[in-house]
């Protein structure tokens, strides 16, 4: 039985080669991915699946130019990166925003282990995490994104990003000393 790669990337050779009445299997099998990136990186539901339905667009009309179908996750995967960042680059939203709750929790403990004081401080400590990572720049706080929210490996994120590794490695080291310095500077204690 073949795993979820492999039927994607059997899914894009035959949207490849014209076969477009995959595109609905093709379309389960990516859109959480596709969706919780751009949700992510531009920080609001409604933004986030115009994103990915352009994405789609994009991957449709661009499919046939794909070299190799076995790559076809990242190449999807950096057309929904680049279009939530032409998306920020519009609008300059804010990636946390105050009034919307996230699941992005700093730990991952169910919250009724803590008491009431524990569960505030938490939501306190993970506020003050979502500031001063929206508080990066753009290319360092798509990295963090990536890294820490969507759990791609450096390599996985510079296809994406379309960027060596060297550069993602560098993105994300220079954005932990920022955050560590931030953190220290404004007395967050992470644990």
């Amino acid at each position: 039985m073949k795993n979820r790669i492999e039927k994607v990337n059997d899914l894009a050779f035959q949207l490849k080669n014209g076969d477009r009445s995959c595109f609905n299997e093709f379309y389960k099998l990516t859109f959480s991915k596709a969706f919780s990136t751009a949700y992510r990186l531009c920080g609001n539901k409604f933004d986030a699946e115009d994103i990915v339905q352009e994405s789609y667009m994009i991957l449709l009309s661009r499919i046939s130019s794909l070299q190799k179908t076995e790559s076809v996750q990242s190449w999807f995967g950096r057309i929904v990166a680049n279009k939530s960042r032409d998306y920020m680059k519009k609008k300059k939203p804010v990636l946390f925003s105050n009034g919307e709750e996230r699941d992005f929790d700093v730990y991952s403990q169910p919250e009724n282990d803590y008491s009431v004081e524990e569960t505030y401080e938490r939501a306190e400590l993970n506020e003050a995490i979502r500031h001063e990572i929206d508080s990066l720049p753009e290319e360092k706080r798509r990295c963090v994104i990536m890294k820490y929210y969507d759990d791609l490996t450096v390599t996985q994120i510079s296809e994406i990003i379309g960027i060596p590794v060297s550069t993602a490695k560098n993105r994300l080291w220079t954005a932990r000393k920022d955050l560590m310095n931030m953190f220290a500077y404004k007395k967050i204690t992470v644990a």
